[in-house]
């Protein structure tokens, strides 16, 4: 796991301990599984 991916867990805990939009946050989220995808792709 890159650091850059430690970086994205931290921040999705305190997203989701502390929420201010529903949609906002399921967007987050989203993007973090696209971006994720992304590292995989490139780093393999």
């Amino acid at each position: 796991m890159s650091p850059f991916c430690l970086i994205d867990v931290a921040e999705i805990r305190d997203h989701a301990t502390a929420p201010h939009d529903v949609r906002e946050s399921a967007w987050h989220a989203r993007l973090n599984v696209l971006m994720s995808r992304l590292l995989r792709v490139f780093h393999s």
